[in-house]
């Protein structure tokens, strides 16, 4: 097992993250690229 005294200190910098969340359904604007709210209805329906 390492040990944390022999690690090294190394310099901090900035670094830019993301987060995954992971869902079931996709997110809200994606429906609006899909359908028009006229067509949503019977997609529903459909599904």
């Amino acid at each position: 097992m390492v040990s944390l005294e022999v690690l090294p200190i190394l310099p901090a910098g900035d670094c830019r993250g993301h987060r995954l969340v992971n869902s079931k359904l996709p997110p809200i604007p994606m429906f609006d690229d899909v359908a028009s709210l006229d067509e949503f209805d019977a997609l529903y329906e459909l599904q």
